[in-house]
């Protein structure tokens, strides 16, 4: 998704061609304008399939070559290409919400980034009703374990969506963290305060 990879090529130069080394035909646009300036982009803000969005440390603006406009400048300038290649398609964003989000915690930015994985045909693994707690399924030869971590400074209560519908046995937790309880896809579980859950599931 973001704008600079390969934007420089051997011995350091930059391509004269931007997105360099043939990614301009991959992402169906060509770069007419360039700023690296993070001291003056904090306030960067691009609208891409109709959402508005942060941006950061750098800007870049496109004329298409094969892809269509999917996110303009508040200047109107192309932000945003959307380009279908062969049996992929990708997107060029002439700035980093990453960056943006890092410092903001835009809710905007943040459904943006949810969205593309519908955006992308990908149907989420797992879902947590607390984007603050994080929530990773691991499968291997020993079982299929579900890691729940919130890094908060308080308790949390969270609902954790699975991809099947599971039956739990005890969790493997640190002391103090209550334990889960499932019906089907849905899992409950109240973890404390920078703790974790870690819990099998059959």
């Amino acid at each position: 998704m973001r704008a600079v990879q390969g934007y420089f090529g051997d011995g350091g130069t930059v391509g004269a061609v931007q997105p360099n080394l043939g990614l301009d035909e991959l992402f169906g646009a060509r770069e007419t304008y360039v700023q690296f300036t993070p001291d003056l982009l904090d306030k960067l803000t691009v609208t891409v399939n109709g959402k508005q969005i942060g941006g950061a440390y750098f800007l870049q603006e496109y004329k298409l070559a094969g892809g269509q406009t999917v996110g303009r400048y508040a200047n109107g300038h192309i932000a945003a290409v959307e380009h279908t290649l062969e049996s992929g398609k990708s997107l060029l964003i002439g700035t980093f919400p990453g960056g943006s989000y890092y410092r903001s915690h835009s809710s905007a930015t943040r459904e943006f980034f949810a969205g593309l994985l519908t955006w992308a045909g990908v149907q989420p693994q797992v879902q947590t009703s607390d984007p603050e707690v994080k929530a990773r399924l691991h499968k291997g030869a020993g079982g299929t374990y579900l890691w729940i971590v919130n890094p908060t400074g308080r308790q949390r209560s969270v609902k954790i969506s699975l991809p099947l519908a599971f039956s739990e046995r005890p969790s493997c937790g640190r002391k103090g963290t209550e334990p889960p309880t499932v019906n089907g896809n849905q899992l409950s579980a109240v973890v404390g305060d920078r703790n974790a859950a870690v819990i099998r599931l059959d």
